[in-house]
């Protein structure tokens, strides 16, 4: 069940909430591709997502660089596991951020087709076997191992052109 809440103290994004409603039809995939997802697609369909997460007026792209020059971003590996992005514990403002770019990131460089894919194999579990499995599954569909994808998409970060 999703509940949208939107008043004068909470404006949860109804592009991010009707995000998850859609994507719940094709599978239920750990947090980094779930929220991460959540948060691009609200962007493309023209919100500024994170203007409730600690990112006022930022994109999603400008946000990270933000956290990027603050050294706050947090390893991929790490974020790989997550099961759910909003506890203090999984560091929201950061990883809300993160895993729509890392999201925007798989998407520019693999195509939509090979996200569609991992988004339906991988399944959300903290169980350290279903990890490995998930790992195991996104190399197999990405080409690109974890580490892998972290170094091409910090590399791609554009945070030196003014983002």
């Amino acid at each position: 069940m999703i509940v949208e809440i939107y008043n004068s103290e909470t404006r949860l994004d109804p592009f991010h909430e009707l995000t998850h409603i859609v994507g719940r039809l094709l599978g239920d995939p750990p947090a980094l591709l779930n929220e991460g997802f959540a948060v691009y697609a609200s962007e493309r369909l023209g919100s500024l997502p994170l203007r409730e997460l600690g990112h006022p007026n930022r994109t999603i792209d400008q946000a990270v660089c933000d956290l990027s020059k603050a050294n706050e971003l947090l390893p991929l590996d790490q974020l790989f596991g997550y099961t759910e992005i909003g506890t203090n514990e999984s560091r929201p403002r950061v990883a809300y951020a993160q895993a729509a770019s890392v999201v925007k990131y798989l998407i520019d460089t693999t195509g939509l087709e090979r996200f569609r894919q991992v988004y339906a194999q991988l399944r959300c579990s903290g169980e350290p076997r279903d990890v490995d499995v998930n790992r195991q599954d996104f190399e197999r569909i990405v080409g690109l191992s974890v580490p892998a994808v972290e170094r091409g998409w910090r590399q791609a970060l554009s945070c030196a052109a003014g983002q």
